[in-house]
């Protein structure tokens, strides 16, 4: 037992270069980061007034269920923002053939030399924009940036919505969390019309939470509010997934509890366009 913990302490203590030799990561150049999978039919419609938006880490599709439930999810959405998606097996199989979508593939980093990771923005309707942001501090230990990925759709009334989906840098201290998230109120701060900033925060203590909210409330966000049971994924008692939304109505808001394809529930909301 002693042996094992003293393996254990070198391993996380490492050095960054010597934790690579043993967890090699790639991370894409810039010009590498983004692949759109086009599977439309139209090409030229407008986002919808009224919308279903889907929030959802997928956990790599590591549970038998992942697929039925993410057709289920799909077909329920407009839009389909994804954390975990891993260019393997089944998953990489449907996402590079999208079903009447538009697949935007932003890859944070290739797991183990093989297997692109990242976030994943799945719509119904073609983007007029696409912007993924690299957060600028890494994980601890494997080195790895965390991605945000900004999709923007044009609107019937001439305006564009923008979709930022979120998958927060994970086991550092709040300042890095909080430079990640100012990276992208920074970004939001260069759009126009309705904004939805959704994902996996990794909130992970109460502190991140409170930071988060006071970022997000400042720049003029509403958090959604959930009916039902609210079930959210939590580490160490700390949800760590949301939607925030501007400049928009909030029908309904649910998370799937019933979904079992992934270690985290999906979250729902229905949202309206208001006229200006």
């Amino acid at each position: 037992m002693k042996k094992l913990m003293i393996s254990l302490a070198v391993a996380l203590f490492a050095t960054p270069s010597l934790a690579q030799e043993k967890l090699v990561h790639k991370i894409p150049s810039e010009d590498k980061i983004i692949q759109v999978k086009q599977g439309l039919s139209c090409h030229d419609c407008p986002f919808p007034n009224e919308f279903k938006l889907t929030v959802w880490n997928m956990y790599k599709g590591k549970k038998d269920s992942w697929q039925i439930d993410f057709e289920e999810l799909m077909n329920e959405s407009d839009i389909l923002l994804g954390q975990e998606f891993s260019f393997k097996g089944k998953m990489k199989e449907r996402l590079f053939n999208p079903e009447d979508e538009e697949i935007i593939l932003a890859t944070s980093f290739i797991s183990w030399g093989k297997h692109n990771t990242g976030v994943t923005n799945i719509s119904k309707y073609p983007t007029i924009q696409i912007t993924p942001l690299r957060s600028k501090v890494r994980e601890p230990f494997i080195r790895t940036p965390k991605l945000s990925l900004a999709s923007q759709y044009k609107l019937e009334d001439g305006r564009s919505i923008t979709f930022i989906n979120i998958h927060a840098i994970n086991f550092v201290k709040k300042k890095s969390l909080k430079k990640q998230i100012n990276q992208v109120v920074n970004y939001i701060r260069t759009t126009n019309g309705p904004v939805v900033f959704a994902g996996d925060f990794n909130t992970n203590s109460k502190s991140k939470i409170k930071m988060m909210r006071n970022i997000l409330s400042s720049e003029g966000f509403q958090e959604v509010k959930y009916t039902g049971e609210d079930d959210r994924m939590k580490w160490l008692g700390n949800k760590l997934d949301y939607i925030w939304y501007r400049d928009l109505e909030l029908i309904s808001a649910k998370v799937r509890g019933d979904v079992e394809g992934s270690d985290h529930k999906p979250l729902q909301a229905s949202f309206r366009i208001p006229i200006e």
